[in-house]
């Protein structure tokens, strides 16, 4: 929210949470509030602090709105980012299908080659007639 917003803006801010909000949601757990009241546990403050400090940021967001030329930038460096990892996706894909058909070529030569190796080394059998 800092770069987002003047000096000014982000003095009164801080002072309208410290000065007002978090003494309200701090008076309801702290002492004898209604949430203490209920039975709810606020573990070393942290409660208080981070809800307070939750929502003050969530009620600025949507106050500040989205920054457009950032989210288009985004939107465009992410568009070629994606384009350039599916070419090389592609790449490596293609690079693959490649060497498996040489793998299968190669294999498929050596697989007929097999039979006749091994009439060559078993040449001192004989086929027997029926």
């Amino acid at each position: 929210m800092a770069e987002r917003t003047h000096l000014g803006t982000n003095i009164i801010y801080s002072f309208y949470i410290a000065a007002i909000v978090y003494p309200i949601s701090a008076s309801w757990v702290w002492g004898k509030g209604w949430l203490n009241q209920i039975g709810f546990v606020d573990f070393v403050g942290g409660g208080v602090v981070h809800m307070v400090s939750g929502f003050g940021g969530l009620v600025a967001t949507i106050c500040l709105e989205p920054r457009l030329e950032v989210i288009s930038n985004l939107n465009r460096l992410q568009t070629m980012n994606l384009k350039r990892m599916v070419k090389m996706q592609v790449r490596k894909r293609k690079k693959q299908l490649r060497l498996n058909n040489v793998n299968k070529i190669y294999h498929s030569a050596k697989s007929e080659q097999r039979p006749l190796q091994s009439l060559i080394s078993h040449s001192n059998v004989t086929p027997k007639k029926i």
